[in-house]
């Protein structure tokens, strides 16, 4: 379709919603190729309206992205944060009495592997101090309650001299 004015020489073919004219001088000159875009509310319409659905279908999308992201970055941490959460529930359980206990070592070949070996070999370190203080205070007890009973049967024995 071609729309041509009578005054200036315009000629103004429609290709894909836009005007593209050729635009003839007064003098014989004219600039081929040049977009000139005709202003009018009914002319421009149709896109305003298209590019009003795609903003629209454009914040749906990012909305839903970002409910997606978040979701799946809650349940990324979240499974990923599982083995700290078990060696907190063993270490809690472990007491004076379940030193024989060990946290179990994840071969993960990074910090939580690096960290659960450390906690292993503390309570080994833990267990090990409480045999040695055991041992030294019934070894103690048992050299008091020595002392004590011949302090006592010595004196006795004073006594009964005389």
């Amino acid at each position: 379709m071609v729309h041509r004015s009578a005054t200036n020489r315009q000629t103004w073919p429609i290709v894909r919603g836009r005007i593209r004219g050729t635009h003839s001088h007064s003098n014989g000159s004219s600039r081929f190729g040049q977009e000139v875009f005709r202003s009018g509310s009914g002319f421009l319409a149709p896109a305003n309206e298209i590019l009003r659905d795609l903003l629209g279908v454009l914040a749906l999308a990012l909305l839903l992205a970002t409910a997606i992201a978040i979701t799946g970055g809650f349940f990324l941490i979240r499974s990923s944060l599982e083995p700290l959460n078990t060696m907190a529930l063993r270490a809690q359980k472990i007491s004076s009495r379940s030193l024989h206990e060990r946290m179990p070592v994840s071969a993960t070949r990074d910090e939580l592997q690096q960290l659960s070996t450390s906690l292993k070999r503390m309570i080994e370190r833990l267990e090990e101090a409480f045999h040695h203080i055991s041992r030294f205070s019934a070894d103690a007890s048992h050299e008091t309650s020595h002392s004590a009973d011949d302090h006592a049967r010595g004196n006795s024995k004073q006594l009964f001299r005389f």
